[in-house]
Formats: structure tokens, sequence, C-alpha cells
């Protein structure tokens, strides 16, 4: 039985699907472009490109990382929504409850720390699953390493380091294509299928 986990954001939602082994079959992530859509179109455009996946990939799970209340309400609004909506469209299509996580607690189960950053979850999950060539995976563990411990050093500000670690993120993904929304889909559906 296949599962689809999902990290739904604002503009980006990744998604994975692996088979109930917790291969890895497929991941990728599709954007909204058009900011200006109110929250029920979203939800509405969200849901279409999930139903596609359910469809056409014979889906038997469905893993939705938990909406995480950040500092922007607006945001946990859209997200509440947008889930809701994805959540009715499951259960309607099998009378099953799709299965929440937080982010925290997928990475828990999967031996990373709760509160790790982005760039810790890409290089993990693309490590074990094998998606990125070794030598750019080492370079940036040894970017990481450096920041890690500056960090220790005390010789970064908090704000200084978390602009780096986001950098060292977005340069990954682009480098690879394996973004903080895509590691977490796949992370996500690794602890759904423990």
């Amino acid at each position: 039985m296949k599962t689809l986990a999902l990290d739904i954001s604002t503009t980006t939602t990744g998604y994975a699907i692996l088979n109930e082994r917790g291969a890895l079959l497929k991941s990728g992530q599709f954007h909204m472009k058009d900011r200006g859509l109110s929250d029920t179109r979203y939800a509405h455009a969200i849901t279409e490109k999930v139903v596609k996946l359910i469809k056409t990939q014979n889906i038997g799970n469905l893993s939705i990382e938990d909406v995480y209340y950040g500092k922007n309400i607006k945001n946990v609004k859209t997200w509440c929504r947008v889930h809701g909506a994805v959540a009715n469209y499951w259960y309607k299509l099998t009378e099953k409850e799709p299965i929440y996580m937080m982010a925290s607690s997928a990475r828990s189960r999967n031996g990373l720390h709760s509160q790790c950053k982005k760039i810790e979850v890409q290089l993990a999950m693309s490590h074990e699953f094998g998606l990125v060539d070794p030598k750019i995976y080492y370079s940036y563990c040894g970017k990481l390493g450096k920041l890690l411990q500056q960090k220790e050093n005390k010789s970064m500000s908090k704000n200084k380091f978390d602009y780096q670690m986001n950098k060292i993120s977005k340069a990954f993904e682009d480098e690879t294509g394996i973004s903080e929304h895509i590691a977490d889909a796949i992370l996500l559906g690794k602890s759904t299928c423990k």
C-alpha cells in the first residue's frame, strides 16, 4: 500500500510517495504562483493537485504534516483551510482519516533533533535515499559543520547563523532540486511507514 506524504505551505507543497516498506517511489513539489488567490481558491488548487496524485499513484494512506503555529496567524488560517480541504476529499474517497504528524515528531522518530534546521533534513533524506551525488552531500555537510562550529564557538550571532543556514538550504535546493518541502515530505512519509 502506497503512502502519500504532504508538506503543505502557503506557496509550495512538497510530496513524497513511499511503498509499505518505506522505499521512496516518487517525490516533488508544486508551487502556487498566484499569491492573490483567496484561501478557498488556494485550497481548491492544492486539492486538485493532490487528487491527481492520489488517483494516478493508487494511494492507500495519506499523511499530512500537521499545522505549526508560528507568528503569522494569516498563514495558520490558510494552512488549516487547505489541510481541511485535502482531508475532506481524502475521507470522501476512502472513508479513512489522514495521518497528521508534526514535523518535530517526524524528525525525532528518525534520529534528528526535533528543532533541527531545514538543511539538516535535506541532507539526511537525500543521503538516506541516495538522491544526490555523494560529493555534493559531503560538500554541504562540510559547510554545515563549519557553521555549527561557529555557533558553538559563539563567533556568530543567532540571526546571522539562521540566515546562513537558510542560505545553505536554498543553495542545496538550487543545486540538487531537493527543497525543504520535498525533504520534509520524505521524512514524514518515512515516519508514517515505520
